[in-house]
């Protein structure tokens, strides 16, 4: 199979945020307005991600608990990322948060794939299938470069497919006092409602990538599967 070539990369930091229940909203938007008022280095673009208002039916996972929310803060590079992540400005912005909030932060560089209606240069659809897989592997290398050679092409054929974006972990860049995702990669994949991203499970192309997590190099981290909505702030 002929690989995919992303179209954009930028540079996020993913705030993954348990803890609060349904303060989480609130909580987020405000962790994202202290991050507005940072200044001219501030991010390009914030995204909260709140639990899917309908349940998501993907045959081949287990329904898994969604966190409370995640913010996806986007930076135009990787030294703006790393000004806000290891100057302060994000962790100001965590130290926002009520109390009982439990954060796990992590830098990423972000990766666009084109889709059908797309040259993959945002993700414009609201429904978020958000996966991260854990380290540990045998191959970390191996095992990335695999998974971004392979699902990008299928994931373009599953039906209604909005956008598709892979995220591989900068372990240089941290939150100080902030715990950071054990993260191997990450995927996302993006549909305009619920119903396309159920119609979406059942295609032949959901049971070609479920083929190629099966021959993945060896790893034994868990996956995580949660389906979200995402608000652009």
């Amino acid at each position: 199979m002929e690989t995919v070539v992303a179209s954009l990369k930028t540079a996020a930091c993913e705030i993954v945020i348990t803890g609060l229940g349904t303060e989480a909203r609130s909580a987020a938007e405000a962790l994202a307005s202290a991050l507005r008022a940072a200044g001219s280095d501030g991010p390009g673009r914030i995204d909260i991600y709140l639990p899917a208002p309908e349940s998501g039916n993907d045959p081949l996972k287990p329904r898994e608990t969604a966190p409370d929310a995640i913010v996806i803060v986007e930076f135009d590079s990787r030294d703006a990322l790393a000004r806000a992540m290891l100057g302060g400005a994000l962790g100001q912005a965590i130290g926002t948060l009520p109390e009982g909030a439990e954060v796990i932060a992590t830098g990423f560089d972000r990766f666009y794939y084109p889709v059908p209606d797309s040259p993959g240069t945002c993700a414009p659809a609201p429904i978020s299938y958000v996966v991260r897989y854990h380290r540990p592997a045998e191959d970390e290398a191996a095992f990335r470069q695999l998974y971004i050679d392979s699902h990008p092409p299928v994931q373009a054929a599953l039906p209604g497919i909005r956008a598709i974006l892979c995220y591989l972990p900068l372990d240089d860049l941290a939150v100080p006092g902030v715990a950071r995702g054990d993260y191997l990669i990450g995927n996302e994949v993006a549909f305009d409602a619920v119903a396309d991203f159920n119609a979406a499970m059942l295609s032949p192309a959901r049971h070609e990538l479920r083929a190629h997590y099966d021959n993945f190099p060896p790893f034994s981290g868990r996956t995580s599967h949660v389906l979200m909505q995402r608000h652009v702030m």
